[in-house]
């Protein structure tokens, strides 16, 4: 907790920090944290990091501390193995296209059938 956040909670003043979610339809590309939402949110789209640029939607949770939206941040990245937080591997924007092109026929079932593809895939990675 940084000297002015600790300076706002002791006048009670609440901080919260928000854990956000990019999504490509079901598939999770990245999972962050900010005590300044819209200014990061902002900071991916202006840098075009490529997990924005393919996100069709962005889920925000609010958590009344940085401690407890880091251990969620944690949770999510362990539940939805979100693939931009996987190594930070530059080339997942060919994946997520790769399985835009692959699943697109197939609807939810096919895309569900990548999401497991790419778990699958990041567990054997988790191990090096």
């Amino acid at each position: 907790m940084s000297e002015f956040e600790s300076w706002l909670q002791s006048r009670g003043v609440p901080t919260p920090t928000y854990v956000y979610v990019f999504y490509f339809d079901e598939l999770a590309l990245y999972v962050g944290i900010s005590v300044n939402l819209r200014n990061r949110l902002y900071d991916h789209y202006r840098d075009a990091r490529a997990f924005a640029m393919e996100a069709t939607r962005i889920e925000v949770e609010e958590h009344p501390t940085e401690e407890s939206a880091r251990l969620r941040e944690k949770e999510l990245i362990e539940e939805l193995v979100p693939v931009y937080n996987i190594a930070g591997q530059e080339n997942v924007a060919a994946v997520v296209s790769y399985l835009r092109a692959k699943y697109a026929t197939d609807g939810c079932a096919g895309l569900e059938a990548g999401v497991q593809e790419l778990k699958a895939e990041a567990a054997v990675w988790a191990d090096y």
